[in-house]
């Protein structure tokens, strides 16, 4: 087994693709390796990847005994993936694809990120606290979304259904673009792909006349997805035919949610254009990864 102290550069050299798995314990984290495990063995080899850190003050209260209180933490780590890894519900085939875990003193997400940047696939779990408790108490998935340069995948305890499509959202921008084409590039030809986009509605008249629905929102945003769905199958030699394009009338935040539902996978761009940020109330992505319905992966902007 391999495990580190200080930094994560020497384990993360031994590890050029493939899936790092943040591991803490909890059951969120358990069901992220079990989703890892299943994916198509294309994906890479999975690491587990766990991080820890001794409170302030118990390195006080231990004093001079500093020095055993790290090692029997480390150790108490190791106890604990040992555990996880022998359970007897992850197939044999399966258990084939891990690879050395890293063990990593530090803080969670810094050092999360660092340890997970040689690999094709960052893959979190979530307590599933809701919006209001991730904003207060924090959400490592959260925050591993704002910074993170490795495609993130944010996995629910249900891990989504695995006959369903992979859902795409699709605005118009680069980063819609990009994560088209991750999906593309990493999902089988015989997995159905929809690309979605999402528009509001804008009524004109006075209160006393009748009401006139503008659609022009929605012609605009068929464009912007069917553009972003042809260039990108152009740039790889895509088959374009796999992609079928839906627009729906809403929130995109809500339409995705929706769709994400009866999903095997939700794929979206770390930021998109304005219209599909909401600066008080949260961005599109922040408001999918607070409480994910299906496996969410999150491609990062250039």
């Amino acid at each position: 087994m391999t495990t580190g102290t200080n930094s994560p550069q020497t384990s993360v050299d031994q590890m050029k693709s493939g899936m790092a798995v943040g591991i803490d314990g909890s059951a969120g984290s358990v069901a992220a390796l079990k989703w890892a495990l299943a994916t198509d063995a294309s994906w890479g080899p999975v690491t587990p990847v766990a991080v820890w850190q001794l409170p302030w003050w118990e390195v006080a209260l231990a004093g001079s005994a500093a020095p055993v209180a790290y090692v029997r933490r480390e150790h108490s780590i190791d106890e604990a993936l040992d555990k996880i890894l022998a359970d007897e519900s992850i197939p044999t085939g399966q258990r084939d694809r891990l690879a050395d875990r890293i063990v990593l003193e530090g803080r969670t997400v810094p050092t999360l990120l660092e340890a997970s940047a040689a690999h094709e696939l960052l893959v979190v779990g979530t307590r599933e606290r809701g919006a209001v408790a991730d904003t207060v108490l924090g959400s490592v998935s959260i925050d591993c979304a704002s910074q993170t340069k490795t495609p993130l995948a944010v996995v629910p305890h249900d891990g989504g259904n695995p006959d369903g499509p992979v859902v795409v959202g699709i605005d118009g921008s680069d980063n819609s673009a990009r994560a088209l084409g991750w999906v593309l590039e990493h999902i089988g030809d015989d997995v159905p792909v929809v690309a979605l986009g999402a528009w509001s509605f804008v009524v004109h008249g006075a209160w006393q006349e009748l009401p006139v629905v503008d659609d022009r929102s929605q012609v605009e945003t068929r464009e912007a997805v069917e553009a972003v769905v042809d260039q990108v199958c152009n740039d790889l030699g895509a088959d374009r035919s796999r992609i079928v394009v839906e627009i729906d009338r809403a929130d995109p935040r809500s339409a995705l949610h929706a769709a994400g539902g009866d999903a095997r996978l939700l794929v979206v761009g770390a930021r998109g254009l304005s219209g599909w940020q909401h600066l008080v109330i949260g961005s599109v992505t922040t408001a999918l990864l607070h409480q994910p319905v299906c496996p969410t992966i999150v491609i990062p902007g250039l």
